[in-house]
Protein backbone atom coordinates (compact mmCIF):
# COMPACT_ATOMS: atom_id res chain seq x y z
CA UNK A 1 0.00 0.00 0.00
CA UNK A 2 2.64 2.55 -1.23
CA UNK A 3 0.63 4.70 -3.24
CA UNK A 4 2.14 4.85 -6.31
CA UNK A 5 -0.68 4.12 -8.32
CA UNK A 6 -2.84 7.17 -6.47
CA UNK A 7 -4.08 9.85 -8.77
CA UNK A 8 -3.36 7.10 -11.36
CA UNK A 9 -5.68 5.01 -14.04
CA UNK A 10 -4.90 1.29 -13.75
CA UNK A 11 -6.25 -2.51 -14.43
CA UNK A 12 -6.05 -5.55 -12.98
CA UNK A 13 -7.39 -9.54 -13.35
CA UNK A 14 -11.16 -8.84 -13.59
CA UNK A 15 -11.98 -10.83 -10.51
CA UNK A 16 -10.03 -8.28 -8.71
CA UNK A 17 -10.96 -4.77 -9.93
CA UNK A 18 -13.38 -4.92 -7.52
CA UNK A 19 -11.29 -5.46 -4.42
CA UNK A 20 -8.35 -3.24 -5.89
CA UNK A 21 -11.25 -0.23 -6.11
CA UNK A 22 -12.06 -0.96 -2.52
CA UNK A 23 -9.02 -0.73 -1.38
CA UNK A 24 -7.28 2.05 -2.88
CA UNK A 25 -10.01 4.07 -3.71
CA UNK A 26 -7.75 6.96 -5.22
CA UNK A 27 -6.98 4.53 -8.11
CA UNK A 28 -9.00 5.23 -11.40
CA UNK A 29 -9.66 1.54 -11.88
CA UNK A 30 -10.62 0.97 -15.22
CA UNK A 31 -13.58 -1.78 -16.47
CA UNK A 32 -13.25 -1.36 -20.21
CA UNK A 33 -9.57 -1.54 -21.20
CA UNK A 34 -7.36 -4.91 -20.89
CA UNK A 35 -4.04 -2.88 -20.83
CA UNK A 36 -3.49 0.85 -19.34
CA UNK A 37 -0.19 3.14 -19.66
CA UNK A 38 -0.06 5.89 -17.66
CA UNK A 39 2.98 7.34 -16.88
CA UNK A 40 5.49 5.28 -15.79
CA UNK A 41 2.91 2.50 -14.92
CA UNK A 42 2.02 -0.02 -17.37
CA UNK A 43 -1.30 -2.25 -15.85
CA UNK A 44 -3.10 -5.12 -17.49
CA UNK A 45 -5.46 -7.39 -16.56
CA UNK A 46 -2.82 -10.27 -17.25
CA UNK A 47 -3.99 -14.06 -17.21
CA UNK A 48 -3.67 -14.70 -20.90
CA UNK A 49 -3.27 -11.63 -21.86
CA UNK A 50 0.37 -10.92 -20.09
CA UNK A 51 1.77 -10.78 -24.00
CA UNK A 52 -0.22 -7.33 -24.41
CA UNK A 53 2.37 -5.15 -22.03
CA UNK A 54 5.34 -7.09 -23.16
CA UNK A 55 4.63 -6.50 -26.98
CA UNK A 56 3.50 -2.84 -26.07
CA UNK A 57 6.72 -2.34 -24.28
CA UNK A 58 8.73 -3.76 -27.07
CA UNK A 59 6.97 -2.02 -29.71
CA UNK A 60 7.53 1.36 -27.47
CA UNK A 61 11.65 0.75 -27.14
CA UNK A 62 12.12 -0.94 -30.37
CA UNK A 63 9.78 -0.12 -32.82
CA UNK A 64 6.12 -1.49 -34.36
CA UNK A 65 8.87 -4.15 -36.62
CA UNK A 66 10.23 -5.34 -33.67
CA UNK A 67 7.28 -5.97 -31.84
CA UNK A 68 5.79 -7.85 -34.97
CA UNK A 69 8.48 -9.75 -34.97
CA UNK A 70 8.23 -11.06 -31.52
CA UNK A 71 4.77 -11.61 -31.77
CA UNK A 72 4.93 -13.69 -34.92
CA UNK A 73 7.43 -15.63 -33.07
CA UNK A 74 5.44 -16.87 -30.44
CA UNK A 75 2.39 -17.01 -32.73
CA UNK A 76 0.16 -14.14 -30.73
CA UNK A 77 -1.77 -11.99 -33.22
CA UNK A 78 -0.12 -8.25 -31.65
CA UNK A 79 -1.79 -4.80 -32.95
CA UNK A 80 -1.89 -2.37 -30.24
CA UNK A 81 -4.70 -0.81 -32.18
CA UNK A 82 -7.22 -3.72 -32.00
CA UNK A 83 -6.54 -4.24 -27.72
CA UNK A 84 -9.31 -1.91 -25.82
CA UNK A 85 -6.33 0.17 -24.13
CA UNK A 86 -5.37 3.05 -22.43
CA UNK A 87 -2.70 5.60 -22.80
CA UNK A 88 -2.72 8.68 -20.61
CA UNK A 89 -1.88 11.62 -22.00
CA UNK A 90 1.50 12.73 -21.18
CA UNK A 91 3.06 9.42 -20.96
CA UNK A 92 7.16 10.15 -20.93
CA UNK A 93 8.74 8.77 -24.23
CA UNK A 94 11.86 6.26 -23.22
Amino acid sequence: ATGALDGRSATTFPADRHRLAERFPAVDVRHDVRLVVDGKFITSVGGGMSYEPAFYLVERLYGPEHAARTAEGLVWPWDLEAVPHLIVPGDPAP
